[in-house]
């Protein structure tokens, strides 16, 4: 029962990775315009802040850690996986291209999401409540 849970747990982020990996090799024509309501650096801080917090969710479910802990390998794996899919941009497609600015929106975003779990832990009886559901963590 065990292992069956734990797959579970990871099946959201996997499949947020899979989107997200989607959407970056197609060609700028082909990208919905709704992407095109924001500055593409929002877009890029808004889908890696979806990551992480779906990736802290996860690891929270499966193999609770310290936050410093947890900090660290969620957002170093956002930023591993935004530079594939920068790299996937370059070499994948005709019309997108490799971009620092990207990237470093890609970890804003996965950070700032982190931050707002950890403060959610920390911010009363009622944080601690969402925040306990949400990584299936004892109060």
């Amino acid at each position: 029962m065990k292992r069956g849970l734990t797959a579970l747990a990871w099946i959201l982020p996997l499949g947020w990775m899979a989107a997200v990996f989607y959407l970056s090799c197609q060609e700028k024509e082909d990208v919905s315009r709704l992407g095109t309501l924001f500055p593409d650096y929002i877009n890029h801080g808004a889908a890696y802040f979806l990551l992480a917090f779906l990736l802290f969710m996860a690891l929270q479910r499966t193999r609770p850690t310290g936050p410093m802990l947890s900090f660290a390998v969620v957002v170093g794996w956002s930023l591993i996986f935004g530079l594939g899919m920068e790299y996937a941009q370059k070499y994948l497609t005709q019309t997108r291209h490799f971009s620092l600015v990207d990237l470093l929106a890609d970890g804003v975003g996965a950070a700032l999401a982190v931050l707002c779990l950890l403060a959610l832990s920390r911010a009363g009886e009622r944080g601690r409540q969402l925040y306990a559901l949400l990584t299936a963590t004892p109060r």
